[in-house]
């Protein structure tokens, strides 16, 4: 490939190339590349067809050329033409130049848009661009063309008596085959039917031989041989997700798995299989990632997942207990890991005037103003309206009215933050040496990170809004709206400092007044508490 490149102009009165020169028939392997430029600056081509414009011979007019250019960057304006025969039909001096046009009402129809000045190039003659001159024989086309005919009229006929003989030795071989089958087919039936009676007579001799065996392995087999290899495969491969620890080290530390089951904090006494000191400790493979020199990912084996993991951060180590289980990340240097624990709290399985099976309470009220956080107005929801708060499109819509004049409906949910994690991670306060609920509260209001989300809409006499606050003790505050006629999820972080004596938050939802002809109505379809704890040995 030959590539010249040039800079052509639409404003300036010449073009300067320099002196190019081609061979005629090279045609495919010499290429123009062309920067288009305005007042010196590249042309974004973009939603223009591009054209490569040729008049063969300036002097009779003839030679005419016009052809598509394929090869465009149009943001920065450069066209890549390769030439063929058509632009070479005049040996001599060629005058070209790029045009560029859109099509016209979405049809197949080129309006003119612009071009670029024109450039010269010319075409050198090859050694048959003046035919032959001297003693050398020319096959004419029609020659050529007759010898053809002639070859194909002669295998034609060679190929006509081949098939002929073929097809009768065919139809001869096909019956032959028939004339056999007719023959045998009685030999082969009978042959068939003392097969098969051999074969019954030996299945019938075996089949008790058979079960015997299969009876004195079966108690071997765990499952079958493919279960066996997956549960192997399961122990060895450390490709699945354990957990995400933060740590103090500021580098990228080793560490190792460590996997025991029962002992001390995993079961009640009475049901401990290996005595107080738990089964033999043993390592598991692993595998970290470390997503900087501050964190890191830990997997191991499919076969030491653990669910929902009670979590111990330990002094250059992290527990989790799982029923029975036990798996331990330990760092071969003095790290102090951390750990972000999550946990979401909502009403789910809450039973009304119980705090057993949830320990929170949603409660709701109405009045002409706003009631202070735990005021003894509010009076907790009967279970048929706490249960169209437990799911998020279950069917299930919280939804209360009241039509008295200028009343507002509101609803205050009074999260157990502290007993809401004590149940999730119930070794974590011990862990980390809060034991009475002051403690508890203490450690809370340090380490964690809350937001309240609740889903639903408002509607009353001047606005569909549903207004979202916190308690700081004795009062609401960091009120957020939001206008809907819709469910609509409203989300609003709640510093952890508002967390009370007793380990609750108190988060309001109100609609807003009603008038004389206009209910207040407030409907939620679901509400829940975000938690985030993260903290350090």
């Amino acid at each position: 490939m030959t590539i010249y490149k040039m800079n052509l102009s639409t404003t300036e009165p010449n073009n300067s190339v320099g002196i190019i020169k081609v061979r005629q028939y090279d045609s495919e392997t010499q290429i123009f590349e062309a920067t288009i430029t305005e007042n010196s600056k590249p042309v974004d081509l973009t939603g223009l067809t591009v054209l490569f414009c040729v008049r063969a011979s300036p002097v009779t007019g003839l030679g005419l050329s016009e052809q598509l250019v394929t090869d465009i960057d149009f943001e920065n304006g450069i066209v890549r033409h390769t030439l063929t025969d058509y632009d070479m039909q005049n040996v001599g001096l060629n005058k070209a130049y790029f045009a560029f046009r859109t099509t016209e009402d979405k049809v197949v129809r080129f309006k003119h848009q612009f071009s670029t000045k024109d450039f010269p190039y010319t075409v050198m003659p090859s050694i048959f661009s003046e035919g032959i001159k001297d003693s050398n024989y020319i096959w004419t086309f029609e020659e050529i063309l007759r010898y053809f005919q002639e070859w194909v009229q002669e295998s034609m006929k060679t190929y006509d008596d081949w098939y002929i003989a073929a097809q009768e030795e065919l139809e001869r071989i096909i019956a032959e085959f028939n004339s056999w089958i007719a023959a045998n087919q009685d030999i082969y039936d009978e042959w068939i039917s003392d097969q098969k009676a051999d074969f019954m007579d030996w299945l019938l001799g075996n089949k008790s031989d058979f079960t015997d065996w299969f009876e004195s392995i079966r108690d071997i087999l765990d499952e079958d041989v493919a279960g066996n290899l997956q549960n192997q495969f399961d122990k060895i491969n450390a490709n699945t997700e354990l957990i995400e620890i933060e740590h103090d080290a500021k580098s990228y530390p080793a560490l190792r798995a460590l996997y025991w089951e029962y002992g001390m904090a995993t079961v009640p006494l009475g049901y401990e299989l290996t005595g107080l000191g738990g089964g033999n400790v043993h390592t598991v493979n692993s595998s970290v990632e470390y997503l900087d020199r501050s964190s890191l990912k830990v997997s191991v084996p499919r076969y030491y997942k653990l669910v929902n993991p009670k979590v111990i951060v330990l002094k250059n180590a992290v527990r989790l207990i799982s029923d029975h289980r036990v798996l331990q990340i330990e760092f071969d240097s003095n790290v102090n890991p951390s750990i972000n624990l999550s946990l979401t709290a909502d009403f789910k399985g809450k039973v009304y005037g119980s705090v057993v099976e949830n320990s929170h309470i949603a409660k709701m009220v109405t009045s002409q103003t706003l009631q202070n956080p735990n005021a003894s107005t509010f009076y907790e929801l009967s279970q048929a309206r706490v249960d169209g708060l437990k799911e998020l499109n279950d069917g299930k819509l919280y939804t209360v009215t009241n039509s008295t004049n200028k009343n507002m409906l509101q609803v205050e949910k009074k999260w157990n933050v502290v007993e809401a994690i004590d149940r999730k991670y119930p070794e974590l306060f011990k862990n980390i040496g809060a034991i009475t609920l002051n403690e508890k509260v203490v450690a809370t209001r340090k380490f964690s990170t809350i937001v309240s989300n609740t889903w639903g809409f408002g509607s009353a006499a001047n606005s569909s809004n549903i207004t979202i606050a916190y308690g700081n003790g004795s009062a609401w505050e960091g009120f957020i709206s939001e206008s809907s006629s819709t469910v609509k999820q409203i989300s609003l972080p709640i510093p952890a400092s508002c967390i009370q004596d007793d380990g609750c938050i108190h988060v309001l939802a109100h609609a807003d007044a009603a008038n004389e002809t206009t209910v207040s109505a407030l409907s939620v379809d679901y509400t829940n508490l975000e938690i985030q704890f993260k903290y350090t040995v």
